[in-house]
């Protein structure tokens, strides 16, 4: 009895009726919802206002989720009484041209995401419209009456929509109209939040009336190129970069309400030589085409700051970004600025001369790019350096460093901490360089696209900050018998090294030696203990991988599949079995055993190894019955060598064990 009643329940929840697949929602209001359909939708559908069932008439009132899920044989629909449309409902209906729901109120999370050829949307009645619900359509111009709440990337990538109509909406969410090219106009009288990159990429938008804006985000209307014109009389809050890169913009007027600006709202607005700040707004005030606090204390943005200038004397804080890509300005003059943010005077080519003689503090890329900076003094006072201020100086040959300065110094065009254990920036570093003995870390970003670098020899470093020789496009060669840690990204890029020796190496960073496309060879110590993610990805041309694990170290460097399919691994003697079981090891198609520990001099008679000129050189082989391998050891276990070249040189400085054949024997260089 108990069976037949849950049957009956069951088959009464879902029918079919003229081809369309429903579900009943509610027995007590006669509502049901149409559902997927196992053979598919197509051509064009009208769900009707009702429908009856074994007697029963049931409202039809929803779309459930995925109902019409990727079928790309649906050409349009009509539903003039369903008010409420589900999650990825019509996700991907490649061909649907056109929607009428004159009734919706409700529109779910991707509903018509990727329905790349729906031009026509007739939505009278709704008020909420989802995350991603229209993304990537072919929507020519929207009207939304009723709407109130826009999700996220709503019609983000809309690339034909041209004019947008929401007269009763009041937020706007995160990346909503993002990267739609053709839209040139937006009426939104009733909106108070512009939400993060809400208009990002709108070159043709060419003005905006907010009259009850009130909170802009970030990048909220980032590179909209066109934009002359900008209303926001009620605006409290503007975000970072709000305005970047609108090229266009010509003026803008910040009303007595706005009590937060960003970092640098109008960067990159080349055009804009008006900023206006009413006289009684109580946090900024503007001069001379510059943005400021209040007291003129903090500098936030000066877009068109060009030829040479003079911060003025009241200033004590220049703000993040605020002469980003001001790429006429050649020499500015901070008398008494204590503060540069980071990026502060990044992309600014044409500059040639700074003075900061009262500096604290230098962020994080402050100077990056400048290409034309020859020489910069640091002062006594400046007691805190972010990430390498001067990245991709390339003509930055002078630093020099106050000798009263009690944290940093300078030698050679390279900038130190004061005992100089630390190398902070080398921006013009090229050639065959060896650092200093007494530098143990090299911070992130030092070496950064310094293209002109060859080989590295770093004696006594044990840390490699992030990104430290990223895209150093000509190195060749580097040597590192000290490094235990080896940051993100510190190799990246690196097209011409062609084998890594890493003997102490303790930590690899998530993609550490990425897209070294040239490498062939590398060498893991036993000491290693972290491979980060990609830390080998793209190295297509690798050929011997050396590892001196007992026990392997599961992790993911993303080895290739042609690398996989023909490098050898090499691994201790007994250990391959191990090996073939643990990620990504056991993907290797070719694993060999060597012997890596243990190693004592022996001779075998008539065989020779010296040190000749700095290489060690075999002698006393008949090679010319055979080619005996050569295998050099660092005194750490690393293989650093293995062929049958009868001289090895390019090795550093240390203690190597040499092995041919039989005979093993310890060298010095």
């Amino acid at each position: 009895m108990l069976l037949a009643l849950i049957a009956a329940t069951a088959s009464a929840q879902t029918f079919v009726v003229d081809g369309i697949h429903y579900r009943v929602l509610s027995e007590d209001d006669r509502t049901v919802e149409v559902t997927e359909s196992p053979y598919g939708y197509s051509g064009e559908i009208v769900i009707p206002a009702e429908v009856t069932y074994d007697g029963s008439t049931y409202s039809v009132t929803t779309i459930g989720d995925e109902a019409f899920y990727w079928y790309n044989d649906l050409k349009s629909i009509s539903m003039p009484s369903v008010t409420t449309i589900g999650e990825y409902a019509f996700y991907n209906c490649y061909y649907m041209t056109s929607v009428y729901m004159p009734s919706v109120m409700t529109i779910g999370d991707h509903a018509f995401l990727y329905c790349h050829a729906l031009t026509s949307v007739e939505m009278p009645a709704v008020t909420t419209i989802g995350d991603y619900a229209f993304y990537g359509c072919a929507l020519t111009s929207v009207s939304m009456p009723e709407v109130t709440t826009i999700g996220d990337k709503a019609f983000s990538n809309c690339s034909a929509l041209t004019s947008i109509e929401i007269p009763k909406a009041t937020t706007i969410d995160d990346f909503a109209f993002d990267y739609c090219p053709a839209l040139t106009s937006v009426e939104m009288p009733s909106v108070t939040t512009i939400g993060y990159a809400a208009f990002n990429y709108c070159p043709a938008l060419a003005s905006v009336s907010m009259p009850s804006v009130t909170t802009i985000g970030d990048y909220a209307f980032s590179d909209c190129e066109s934009l002359i014109s900008v209303e926001m009389p009620e605006v409290t809050t503007i975000g970072d970069d709000a305005f970047r890169y609108c090229y266009s913009l010509a003026s803008v007027s910040i009303p007595a309400t706005c009590t937060f600006i960003g970092e640098n709202p109008f960067r990159g607005c080349t055009a804009l030589k008006d900023i206006a700040v009413d006289g009684n707004n109580p946090k900024y005030s503007a001069l001379d085409g510059a943005l400021y606090d209040k007291d003129k204390t903090a500098l936030i943005g000066w877009p068109t700051a060009k030829g040479d200038i003079s911060i003025l004397p009241t200033v004590t804080t220049i703000g993040g970004e605020t002469f980003y890509m001001c790429d006429a300005l050649t020499s500015v003059y901070m008398p008494s600025v204590t503060t540069i943010g980071d990026y502060t005077f990044s992309d600014c080519e044409s500059l040639i001369s700074v003075e900061m003689p009262q500096v604290t503090t230098i962020g994080d890329d402050a100077f990056q790019y400048c290409y034309s900076l020859a020489s910069v003094s640091i002062p006594a006072t400046c007691t805190f350096i972010g990430e390498n201020p001067f990245r991709g100086c390339t003509a930055l040959k002078d630093i020099a460093v106050d000798g009263n300065n009690p944290k940093y110094s300078a030698l050679d065009g390279a900038l130190y901490d004061k005992d100089k254990t630390a190398l902070i920036g080398w921006p013009t570093a090229k050639g065959d360089i060896s650092i200093l003995p007494t530098v143990t870390t090299i911070g992130g970003e030092t070496f950064y696209m310094c293209d002109a670098l060859t080989s590295v020899y770093m004696p006594s470093v044990t840390t490699i900050g992030d990104y430290a020789f990223t895209y150093c496009s000509a190195l060749t060669s580097v040597e590192m018998p000290q490094v235990t840690t080896i940051g993100e990204r510190v190799f990246y890029g690196l097209v011409s090294l062609t084998s890594v020796s890493m003997p102490a190496a303790i930590t690899i960073g998530d993609l550490a030696f990425n897209y070294c496309s040239a490498l062939t060879s590398v060498d893991i110590p036993a000491s290693v203990t972290t491979i980060g993610d990609f830390a080998f990805g793209s190295c297509s041309s690798l050929t011997s991988v050396y590892c001196h694990w007992g026990e392997p170290l599961e992790c993911e460097p993303e080895f290739t599949s042609e690398v996989l399919k023909t490098a050898t691994l090499y691994v201790p003697k007994g250990t391959v079995d191990d090996y073939r079981s643990v990620d990504p090891w056991k993907w290797f198609i070719n694993i060999e055993e060597g012997n890596y520990s243990g190693i004592s001099d022996t001779q075998q008679a008539g065989l020779s190894i010296a040190v000749v000129n700095g290489a060690i050189v075999v002698s006393g082989c008949d090679t010319a019955a055979s080619a005996p391998v050569v295998e050099v050891y660092s005194a750490g276990g690393a293989c650093v060598y293995r062929g049958t070249d009868s001289s090895i040189g390019g090795l550093g400085h240390g203690v190597y064990v040499v092995k041919v054949g039989g005979t093993v024997q310890k060298v010095a260089l």
